[in-house]
């Protein structure tokens, strides 16, 4: 026995060093021969483990080793090589390792040892489409989903419990929770799909640790990073699962990470730098305009010294630069909007006047949590004349498509207001070309989803467009009723354009970027921002100073009128990218 383990040891390392080694066809061949022998060893080594975990009577752990080498020995070359097939074909093979993998986390004695960890790395990543070991431990968790996935967490989580925890065993384990994370065919993809909070602080914790083992081979270390580190960073701009990154120290740990990457392998120093890119140009740069998102980068950010010791990863501290000089503009525009609150709320009345009072704030509609009204008769008489028909229909498309809605809290919708004004200020002369060519009808679009940097500098672009009204300004809703919401939509719009006011009143769309989990949610919402002549707002830029003096001169009044989700399909973002939304 002891012979045959120290073969399978030298077997095994000759395939990993040479997987062209003419030794794989053999063993292959060997496998009907090795079967039985093999069969009755993982009996033996399963009941074992199940009285150990019961009684607590140790078990010959040699046994379980020389389980773990031949799965190992046979799995090694990936689902693409023979030894593979022959192996996992194998009838109840799978059952079998599946039992042993469940066995590991479910016993009393799970947080002591994991020597005989039974997930071989081919089976833990994407290589194994057909998630054959994920559906065996299903069905010995009775078929209950929501168990096996809390199987995988509590596994990971015992594993860096270890006294002395193995960054390769950790790594399996993170690898097989992004392979439910990733594909989307996976039984446990709904359990892993955003990363769920408690398992976004643990995979923090083993970048910590990972980092904190300073003399294990770089190439491991790296390995283990990388596979935390993509999971760690949202899969789509979503506001709420970016906080709950934010708040898992995902800066500080990108930071802290790329002066460890930096000397790994050139696949994991690429793939590095795609994420991070992504996520420092793209993704979080677009939600800043939720004020949560923008408090809790600026505070990481803090903790990250400007003139410290920079990365030796030139591209990844190039991007970090360019997204914290980008916070940088949007802060100072929160602290204006903090020192000099100057934007008032209108009440979504067209037929009122009345603009609110911080110390009373407006009433506001329950449905779509957006419009705001002075009192009760003015909410009660707007949703007679437009405001209803519109709501309950955007309500009822919102269950029939299963989109969500998160509510924006009155501090962080006067703080959107502020930088829609301030945008407005900010591409003034643009806007008012634009308004000399634009429709009698059009609409301004403040668009962003797409803000893409703007050359080699330092700044991000917002999209700001006029276009025609309603038809190209809002993607609504698929199905029937489309013209009937048209229709009160752009009622409700003509009558914004009818309300009296001293300046200017222009009907804006705000696209925003989904705030909760969908593959291509965002969020839309309606208002009309009243202005004084564009005349006037020349003369204020050129002479007010600074922009809350710019805001303040121009008595701006945004009147917040419908908000709602919506699901961009493919054929919509492609017709909006075409009118140059």
């Amino acid at each position: 026995m002891a012979l045959f383990s120290t073969i399978i040891v030298f077997t095994g390392l000759t395939l990993h060093r040479n997987p062209l080694s003419d030794i794989a066809s053999p063993l292959a061949s060997a496998w009907p021969t090795l079967w039985p022998w093999f069969r009755i060893t993982l009996s033996i080594a399963l009941r074992q483990r199940d009285t150990w975990n019961k009684t607590g009577e140790v078990p010959y752990w040699d046994l379980q080793t020389r389980v773990q080498g031949v799965i190992q020995l046979y799995t090694i070359l990936g689902p693409s090589s023979d030894l593979y097939k022959v192996f996992v074909d194998t009838p109840d093979m799978m059952g079998m390792i599946a039992e042993i993998w469940v066995q590991e986390i479910k016993g009393i004695n799970r947080l002591y040892d994991f020597r005989a960890s039974i997930l071989p790395q081919y089976f833990a990543v994407e290589l194994d489409p057909t998630h054959v070991l994920t559906k065996e431990i299903v069905k010995l968790c009775g078929g209950n989903l929501e168990e096996a996935a809390d199987l995988i967490f509590r596994r990971m989580k015992a594993n860096l419990r270890m006294a002395q925890p193995e960054l390769d065993d950790l790594s399996r384990d993170v690898a097989y929770m992004a392979a439910h994370t990733l594909d989307p065919t996976s039984p446990l993809h709904a359990y892993f799909s955003p990363v769920p909070l408690d398992c976004m602080m643990l995979l923090s914790q083993i970048v910590s640790y990972a980092l904190s083992r300073v003399r294990l081979d770089p190439s491991v270390r790296c390995h283990a990073l990388c596979v935390c580190i993509q999971l760690m960073i949202p899969a789509t701009p979503q506001y709420i699962t970016t906080l709950e990154s934010l708040g898992c120290d995902l800066l500080s740990s990108l930071w802290r990470a790329s002066f460890a990457i930096f000397y790994g392998t050139d696949d994991v120093k690429d793939l590095f730098r795609h994420k991070t890119e992504i996520l420092l140009t793209q993704r979080l740069p677009r939600l800043l305009i939720y004020r949560p998102v923008l408090c809790a980068v600026r505070r990481h950010l803090q903790m990250i010294p400007p003139h410290g010791r920079p990365s030796p990863d030139v591209i990844f501290m190039d991007h970090f630069k360019r997204f914290r000089s980008t916070v940088d503009i949007v802060w100072e525009r929160y602290e204006d909007h903090h020192n000099h609150p100057t934007l008032s709320f209108a009440c979504s009345n067209p037929e009122c006047h009345a603009t609110e009072d911080i110390c009373k704030p407006f009433l506001r509609c329950a449905s779509c949590a957006l419009a705001r009204y002075c009192d009760e008769p003015c909410q009660r008489s707007h949703w007679k004349s437009t405001h209803g028909t519109l709501c309950k229909n955007m309500h009822m498309q919102k269950c029939a498509e299963g989109l969500v809605l998160t509510t924006l809290s009155d501090p962080n919708l006067r703080f959107l207001g502020h930088m829609v004004a301030s945008d407005f200020f900010e591409h003034i002369e643009r806007i008012s070309q634009m308004s000399k060519e634009a429709e009698p009808n059009s609409m301004l679009v403040f668009n962003h989803t797409h803000l893409d940097p703007v050359g080699p500098g330092l700044y991000y672009d917002l999209k700001i467009s006029m276009v025609e009204e309603i038809e190209t300004a809002i993607p609504l809703y698929r199905g029937p009723d489309n013209a009937h919401l048209l229709e009160h939509w752009q009622q409700a719009v003509r009558n914004e354009r009818c309300r009296p006011s001293s300046g200017i009143t222009i009907p804006v769309a705000i696209i925003l970027p989904q705030a909760s989990p969908g593959s291509a949610q965002a969020h839309l919402m309606t208002a009309s921002l009243t202005i004084p002549q564009l005349s006037d707002i020349s003369f204020s830029f050129s002479n007010a100073g600074p922009l809350s003096s710019i805001l303040d001169a121009a008595e701006c009044k945004i009147n917040w009128l419908q908000y709602t989700p919506i699901r961009l399909a493919k054929k919509l973002v492609d017709a909006m990218a075409d009118a140059g939304l």
